[in-house]
């Protein structure tokens, strides 16, 4: 699946722990009009890996690795306490860091000496997700504080780090792009980039958190973004498999969930729906020494879901609806979105689930 002569990328969840509560993340839920932990996403807040067991993870690969984004799915990754660590450890051995940060953890010292680390890097980054500037930040990322974390991206930059603003698009903060981005230029980010969601729950429904009232509602500034989710939304209801165009292997990528589980790509891992649809995805799921401390990666490769996972794309009654939903040629390629023209382009990697504007 994974072209192993070539240098291998990875997404990375280091733990299961976060301090904010956006209303659309796999880790919540609205019950009742009361936002909530998701049951689905069962304990959370409970596990961290440390240096000494990262090292072994990584060293298990025996590839190599070009890049490793810690970019956390259930978790912010920046809240493991040998962070500082493992990004120096990983830096040392010449792969490169992305990372997805809500940047609200942490002292102006500790991200101070993270910009350190990062300038050894030339190619590392760290993205700070900045969904609104001042209060409109808490609407998305509750209980996030503006300030805060623009403290902390300014004390990276002076360490000698790249930082991005990165702002998804609601209606909430619209109005606030172009000063948005015009702060980003003053503070010192490297660039400023807009994403769009094609993510709908959790959209127009309030909810109550900590006795505040919150509502959370898709941006009407750029119809033809909401037009093509609509149609994209529509097609994977009502028609029968098209081509799969996969993720992870156009960019050689693979996913290592905060168990050191290896999975083919971060849209799959540990989904019980999943387990009901096909029995190979099952099996896979509920075998929990598929991990990187106890194998090796080509270990793990070679177990019989990778080999069924490839063949399912082929198949209508096989294919898992993760697959069909983020990677088919109609659904997952129309993805990315033209800020200046107002155009939907073409994303031949794949599916993904916020897209970055390619052209601001």
């Amino acid at each position: 699946m994974f072209d192993l002569s070539k240098p291998l990328w990875i997404n990375w969840e280091l733990n299961n722990i976060c301090n904010l509560m956006c209303p659309q993340c796999g880790r919540n839920d609205i019950v009742d009009g009361k936002l909530v932990f998701k049951k689905s996403a069962g304990t959370l807040n409970n596990h961290d890996n440390s240096l000494e067991t990262f090292k072994k993870v990584y060293n298990n690969i025996e590839y190599p690795i070009e890049k490793i984004s810690f970019q956390g799915h259930v978790s912010e990754n920046v809240a493991s306490k040998d962070f500082l660590e493992i990004c120096d450890f990983v830096i040392s051995k010449g792969t490169r860091i992305h990372i997805s940060t809500n940047g609200s953890l942490r002292s102006k010292k500790w991200w101070y000496e993270l910009g350190k680390i990062f300038s050894l890097s030339s190619t590392s980054k760290c993205y700070f997700s900045l969904d609104g500037m001042g209060p409109e930040l808490g609407i998305y990322r509750v209980g996030a504080n503006y300030d805060k974390v623009i403290e902390n991206a300014v004390s990276f930059i002076e360490g000698g780090g790249k930082a991005y603003w990165r702002m998804i698009i609601f209606k909430h903060n619209q109005h606030q792009i172009e000063d948005a981005k015009k702060e980003a230029d003053r503070l010192g980010f490297h660039d400023f980039v807009t994403t769009h969601t094609n993510r709908r729950y959790m959209m127009n429904t309030p909810y109550e958190y900590r006795g505040k009232t919150y509502v959370l509602e898709n941006q009407d500034m750029f119809p033809e973004w909401n037009k093509r989710v609509e149609e994209n939304k529509k097609y994977f209801e009502d028609s029968e498999l098209e081509e799969i165009s996969c993720k992870a292997i156009n960019e050689n990528q693979f996913y290592i969930d905060y168990t050191n589980k290896v999975w083919a790509c971060y849209y799959i891992p540990n989904k019980n729906k999943l387990s009901h649809e096909q029995d190979w995805y099952k099996e896979y799921h509920e075998d929990n020494s598929n991990n990187l401390e106890e194998k090796t990666f080509n270990q793990i490769i070679n177990n019989k879901f990778y080999s069924a996972l490839e063949m399912s794309w082929d198949l209508d009654n096989k294919c898992l609806s993760s697959c069909k939903n983020n990677c088919s040629i109609k659904t997952g390629i129309n993805r990315a979105f033209q800020y200046k023209s107002g155009k939907v382009l073409k994303n031949v990697s794949g599916g993904e689930i916020q897209s970055h504007v390619e052209e601001i």
